[in-house]
């Protein structure tokens, strides 16, 4: 072989090395994307399971319906309106918005969040 083959051969080389580097670099990336993505995936919690998770612990979702209070939705499930406050923490003011869901919970008292 002469002079010219053989560097036409190295710079061959050297772009088949560094083709399959940055194959391998590539694969990697996306198999870390698609892993991220189960590890999101498999941490979402939908809005179903968020209800479930309402129901269980005896609070229940009401919608709030044409002329009706707090006042009405508390007597209604038997509790007072002090209740429906704790457990709707961005509820700030006494009118109520017509569909805005609520927090009902089955018992009197206040809901409170603690940490484990």
């Amino acid at each position: 072989m002469n002079y010219l083959t053989q560097k036409v051969l190295t710079v061959v080389r050297q772009w088949k090395i560094t083709a399959a580097i940055l194959i391998i670099f590539v694969g990697a990336v996306l198999l870390g994307l698609q892993i991220n993505n189960w590890i999101i995936r498999s941490r979402t919690v939908t809005q179903t399971q968020i209800a479930e998770g309402w129901k269980a612990s005896g609070i229940e979702m009401a919608t709030h319906r044409r002329h009706e209070n707090y006042w009405k939705v508390a007597k209604e499930y038997g509790i007072d309106i002090d209740t429906i406050f704790g457990a709707n923490s961005g509820v700030e003011e006494l009118h109520a918005v017509l569909g805005q869901k609520l927090r009902v919970p089955n018992h009197k008292g206040v809901v409170h969040r603690t940490e484990e």
